[in-house]
């Protein structure tokens, strides 16, 4: 005989029971949340729907346009029905926003109405836009739940009134309408302020009194606008007036900005990136009839990234339509003492490199584009002799005298100097702060040339800095554009070379007693520039001209501004040491000779390094 066996439940499958049950409730209830959720969305937008509706049947019901019996003109009371916004063009009685409140959820309502053009009719028509918006039941975030646009004309015969439009165009980089985004723009008078967005690019302004007015364009988030355009805190501005039964048009143009990061390089050099320069940028800019400079901008060492290059934050956002062009002034390598200067609208310059290697002719080819570029740099230095065994080759003579056979040059041209004849100077070492001279003796005609080509001497505009010491006196002449004094007693430092007829030679005579600045021509050698003072012991003397007028400095300090040359062109000096009117006796430690005007921060600059190298 068999029983059947009976057995109730383990605990352990009690415990698995109930967690497949708590998992699959778990599974559910995200479920549900998601279809409540969407239900609550559906029935957002269909509220906003309905809200949308009501509106339009609310605007169905205004006036086209009212006419103010005493003056003639549109109403623009806000407070008396009429199809439009309050403030705006069209004017009317209509919220351009309000938010609406329904089961305890916000929606926010705007309203636009706009002027539409029919033919040679600016106010044909008037468009109305209506879009109500909603949270996302998901995240709250506003969702376009309904946006409607309806046509309204006139019934009946059109009103006539006397008034002029305004017509507002904006316009991209190319000269296309701008369909997006829309444009806040305003007109101003001394009676008269409305407002209106662009749709497509164009706005008008319809049945205005004839008058003057000033219209206002707001350049939206991250936009630019042409460089020869009026902005004011961010709004493009221009004036127009109106005449009764004409429409005035108004362009604007704005467009995402062009950026550009500039590199310098130094081409005589081979140094690919400079870094450790400051400057002056500038940008002209042009579409072809108007030309436009844009503000400077100062640049330093500082502003550097370190990828080398001057970043787009420094230039500034640009327009990206027309031409630019690129000018580089005042810059100077406060390592190596080069100067440095660029045009790009010169023939000679050579345009700045994209990083592709292709030449930058100045434009953009779309707009909210970035280049960078590298412009090559010539080195303005054009002459730098400096006092150290390793610039300096020498030879011993019969008296145990070290004397210069060749002074090399450091600027990167390498135009060397050499003596001119037998009796060369001799070169001392560790006089000036442990560094070397070069050392004159004032009567052996120890001359040395600079070898440089005529036709690469600087002329006109130059910088001459010299670190040196003189015991003797030299004549004070008075200072004049027309003598031939320059023929007595003097100690050329340097040389005036002879600029014949029309030209000058320029030079400097230096003595305990002072410092002259002489030019050396055809039955011509005035003193221009004329300092007398004590010049005793070692000096960082300069001599700076800038449009053929010569200023001398001393230790940093400008000391007197001379008299304009009358010669055709100046050109620097090429002999050092003296010359048929006058040996020089002293010691030189340094030499720089710039192809420019120094400004002030850079004649500055290099006297203070001088200064601290040679502990003056």
């Amino acid at each position: 005989m068999f029983t059947k066996a009976e057995r109730g439940f383990t605990l352990v499958e009690i415990l698995v029971s109930l967690i497949i049950i708590l998992i699959m409730v778990m599974a559910t209830v995200p479920m549900y949340e998601v279809i409540a959720k969407t239900m609550n969305s559906n029935k957002y937008r269909q509220v906003a729907t309905g809200l949308a509706n009501s509106i339009l049947e609310e605007v169905r019901t205004l006036p086209y346009i009212v006419k103010d019996p005493d003056t003639g003109q549109v109403v623009t009371d806000p407070n008396i029905p009429q199809l439009g916004i309050k403030g705006g063009n069209p004017p009317g009685s209509l919220d351009a926003e309000r938010q609406i409140e329904i089961d305890g959820i916000t929606y926010k309502v705007y309203t636009r109405v706009y002027w539409v053009k029919e033919g040679d009719n600016p106010t044909a028509y008037k468009k109305v836009e209506i879009r109500v918006e909603a949270p996302n039941a998901f995240n709250g975030n506003v969702t376009v739940s309904s946006d409607f646009h309806t046509l309204a004309a006139e019934e009946g015969e059109p009103q006539v009134f006397e008034s002029g439009h305004i017509a507002v165009h904006i316009r991209d980089k190319d000269g296309n309408l701008l369909e997006s985004p829309d444009v806040y723009v305003r007109i101003e008078s001394d009676t008269l302020l409305q407002t209106n967005y662009s749709e497509d690019g164009e706005v008008i302004f319809g049945v205005i009194p004839a008058g003057n007015y000033t219209v206002y364009a707001q350049l939206p988030s991250g936009m630019v606008t042409r460089p020869d355009q009026v902005v004011t805190s961010g709004w493009i501005e221009q004036e127009v007036t109106v005449t009764n039964w004409n429409t005035e048009h108004v362009y604007f143009d704005m467009d995402y900005p062009g950026r550009i990061s500039i590199a310098l390089a130094d081409a005589n050099n081979s140094v690919e990136k400079l870094t450790t320069v400051n400057g002056i940028c500038e940008l002209s800019w042009t579409d072809g009839v108007t030309r436009f400079t844009l503000p400077r901008i100062t640049f330093s060492e500082d502003d550097f990234e370190d990828d080398g290059y001057l970043p787009s934050s420094i230039i500034g956002k640009l327009w990206p339509g027309g031409n630019y062009s690129l000018k580089l002034t005042n810059v100077m390598d406060r390592e190596t003492l080069r100067a440095y200067e660029y045009d790009m609208s010169k023939s000679a310059s050579a345009p700045p490199k994209k990083s592709n290697g292709s030449d930058w002719d100045g434009s953009f080819s779309t707009a909210n584009s970035s280049l960078d570029l590298t412009v090559q740099l010539d080195s303005l230095l054009t002459t730098h002799l400096i006092a150290s065994p390793d610039s300096v080759e020498t030879q011993l003579n019969e008296g145990g005298i070290i004397q210069v056979t060749q002074w090399k040059d450091q600027s990167g041209y390498n135009y060397n100097a050499f003596p001119t004849n037998n009796t060369p100077p001799s070169f001392v070492e560790n006089v000036l702060n442990g560094h070397p001279v070069i050392r004159f003796s004032g009567e052996q005609k120890q001359y040395i040339q600079i070898n440089i080509p005529t036709e690469n001497k600087p002329k006109d505009n130059f910088t001459i800095f010299a670190v040196v010491k003189t015991d003797e006196e030299h004549e004070i002449d008075p200072e004049n554009t027309n003598s031939v004094a320059g023929v007595n007693n003097q100690k050329y430092l340097f040389w005036p070379d002879h600029g014949g007829f029309e030209n000058a030679g320029q030079g400097i005579s230096l003595g305990t007693n002072g410092i002259s600045n002489y030019e050396h021509g055809d039955n011509y050698m005035p003193a221009n520039a004329v300092y007398s003072g004590n010049v005793q012991g070692f000096n960082i003397i300069a001599v700076n001209y800038y449009d053929k007028t010569p200023s001398i400095f001393l230790n940093g300090n400008m000391v007197r501004e001379g008299q304009q040359s009358p010669r055709a062109s100046v050109s620097s000096p090429t002999i050092i040491g003296g010359g048929p009117y006058g040996d020089f006796t002293g010691d030189v430690a340094e030499i720089l000779i710039y192809a420019c005007s120094l400004n002030e921060d850079n004649m500055l600059l290099v006297n203070n390094y001088l200064q601290a190298k040679y502990g003056l």
